[in-house]
């Protein structure tokens, strides 16, 4: 088992917790140069044909409601919501929710919010949403959880 499959195992993780804090920490640490993989060729292909799947299967649009959970710096999220959809991320890094808030905001994109939870420990009332999403994270929360 790997330290990143440790921090997230647990999905009784509260915010104060050690492995939360340091989960929180350690993508906080990435958020600034998160996004530069995808400025090369490989990663702006990669994101494209990420993005293409998730359109396929979610249909993003008008009145669809989508959560994405570790949505990082808001790379697909933002994509959905310029779909039309009403979209919700959730990131366990402030650092990466921060940044997608202001890309949210120069984009002008009121139709999708960004906060800092617990993917393990979704805080949404049923039914809240149409489709969740989430990608490039469940090599993280160990296989106690998939």
């Amino acid at each position: 088992m790997t330290r990143s499959t440790e921090l997230q195992r647990d999905a009784e993780w509260p915010i104060n917790d050690p492995r939360y804090r340091q989960a929180s920490s350690h993508w906080s640490k990435e958020a600034p140069a998160y996004d530069d993989a995808y400025r090369t060729r490989e990663g702006s292909l990669y994101a494209d044909l990420e993005y293409e799947l998730i359109e396929r299967y979610l249909k993003p649009g008008p009145g669809r409601r989508i959560l994405e959970i570790c949505s990082g710096t808001g790379r697909n999220s933002l994509r959905l919501a310029r779909a039309g959809a009403q979209v919700q991320g959730i990131d366990v890094a402030d650092e990466m929710v921060e940044t997608a808030r202001r890309k949210a905001a120069e984009a002008g994109a009121s139709n999708v919010a960004f906060q800092v939870g617990n993917a393990l420990k979704l805080d949404f009332p049923d039914e809240s949403f149409d489709a969740v999403v989430g990608t490039r994270f469940m090599y993280k929360i160990g296989r106690a959880h998939v």
